[in-house]
């Protein structure tokens, strides 16, 4: 039965369906505005407290959530020293690693550079070297002439650039440690002397010798590029000679004198001995 359609007697205190006109208990007629019973508070009460039970549960569930989402992160630490409040992970993010910068502790017991005397015409350029020991140590070198006017240096690479004829010094310096390199830089415009042959050198061009006086065995060659072909400028008077080449992408020449094709051009082979200077026209073809 409905309970909405229940009323409950006045008189008697029985409840009886509101279809009937008077309780059948005690036969008291049932008033105009009789006050029908049910469950309808009940009702309004027992829904309140699922829905009460309902938010209960999902703050439960979000607790839950968020004190197991805090243990996943990595420890944190906050700088006792920084009071901003800034942290600092104290553990890297996954899939990152930490890598060390590689140094060369060994230290430098000693340094020297490659050519430590030497000539040079206005205009040209050598690149100096540096050698350390033990060869396995690495270390910053920094050059400096002591007279750019003569001949400058970059302070970085080593490379000198000769400016005008004279005598100057070059140091290579690392920490307390320090080398000096001598240059004379000449004029490349005094005549030469000696020899006078020209053409092909394949054959006899290495074999010629000037007679009579200090000079060279060639004034002009012609070699080939193809074959990296070489010869010999020889030079005839003081012990006490360098060898240079104007363009080393053209030919090259060593200590004694061998001069090799690199690739077509023309470039000058000179000697200098005493403060003179005994200059070659290298063609390569």
């Amino acid at each position: 039965m409905d309970n909405r359609n229940i009323i409950k007697c006045e008189s008697c205190g029985n409840t009886y369906s509101s279809g009937k006109s008077k309780c059948p208990y005690c036969g008291a007629k049932r008033p105009a505005t009789a006050k029908r019973t049910g469950i309808t508070s009940n009702s309004r009460t027992i829904g309140g407290a699922v829905i009460l039970a309902i938010i209960v549960i999902a703050a439960v569930i979000v607790v839950v959530f968020s004190i197991k989402h805090q243990s996943d992160l990595p420890e944190a630490t906050t700088s006792p020293s920084d009071s901003s409040g800034i942290t600092e992970l104290t553990s890297p993010p996954e899939g990152t690693e930490e890598t060390a910068p590689v140094t060369n502790d060994i230290p430098v017991e000693s340094i020297a550079i490659d050519n430590t005397g030497f000539q040079l015409p206005v205009g040209a350029m050598y690149e100096l070297k540096a050698i350390l020991t033990p060869a396995e140590a690495e270390s910053i070198i920094t050059w400096s002439s002591d007279n750019e006017a003569i001949a400058t240096v970059n302070p970085v690479s080593g490379l000198v650039t000769a400016v005008a004829p004279g005598e100057v010094h070059f140091t290579a310096t690392t920490g307390d440690k320090f080398a000096v390199a001598t240059v004379t830089v000449y004029d490349p415009n005094l005549p030469a002397s000696g020899g006078t042959s020209s053409g092909a050198a394949g054959g006899n061009a290495g074999g010629g010798t000037v007679q009579g006086g200090t000079g060279l065995s060639h004034s002009d060659v012609t070699i080939k590029a193809s074959s990296k072909e070489k010869f010999t400028l020889k030079f005839n008077g003081s012990t006490d000679w360098v060898y240079y080449s104007s363009d080393t992408n053209v030919a090259t020449v060593d200590e004694k004198g061998v001069v090799t094709a690199v690739a077509k051009g023309t470039c000058k082979v000179t000697v200098t001995a005493n403060g003179s200077s005994y200059s070659c026209t290298v063609r390569v073809r």
